[in-house]
């Protein structure tokens, strides 16, 4: 009996912890919004309905975003509220396309990131489908080091953006961290050495 009390237990336990989704992201909504939609589907055996998404959501939400969007919950929709709390979250949050362009062009040159992950940043900044424009691949390179741009001139254009990537990973040098050595210069030393006549 003690054994079968002790599941129970551990079940009830699972299944709270279970109910709490990611918290919200204010910089990239649409991430928390698939990542929370996906805790929804992983919860099996649950049959969610508008309302109870609606309150889920409401969980995973930090005072500072409910307290900017306090007049929405005091008169919520009476249908699809779920719906119209999460494009009402998209739309306050989620940068908008002449931002994302702003930024991306804006966007230091490589530092010490790898090429790949530079990538992966400036993908995150645009439209799906503008990915293997050659604008897009023309800009990408434009922001790596110039010894990394030699070794792609030889990548013909037909290679997918991801590949050019990969292939400038294999080249990626890390920059040496400058010198914490507190010696003096040579040319110090050598003064130093003529005046005590050593």
């Amino acid at each position: 009996m003690a054994k079968t009390e002790h599941h129970v237990h551990n079940e009830t336990h699972v299944h709270h912890n279970n109910t709490h989704g990611p918290e919200f992201n204010r910089a990239k909504p649409a991430l928390w919004k698939s990542m929370f939609e996906s805790f929804l589907f992983l919860q099996q055996g649950t049959s969610h309905t508008e309302e109870t998404k609606y309150h889920l959501c409401l969980a995973t939400l930090p005072v500072d975003v409910l307290n900017r969007i306090d007049s929405f919950l005091i008169s919520p929709p009476t249908t699809n509220q779920y719906t119209a709390l999460t494009a009402l979250l998209l739309k306050l949050y989620q940068p908008s396309e002449h931002q994302n362009s702003k930024t991306l062009l804006l966007l230091p040159m490589l530092g010490d990131q790898k090429p790949s992950d530079f990538l992966n940043t400036m993908i995150a900044l645009v439209i799906p489908g503008t990915v293997d424009t050659m604008l897009f691949r023309t800009l990408y390179i434009t922001k790596l080091p110039p010894y990394l741009q030699e070794h792609l001139k030889w990548v013909g254009e037909a290679v997918p953006i991801r590949e050019l990537a990969d292939t400038a990973d294999k080249f990626y040098r890390v920059k040496p961290q400058p010198s914490t050595s507190t010696s003096r210069p040579t040319h110090q030393r050598d003064q130093a050495k003529a005046k005590t006549g050593s």
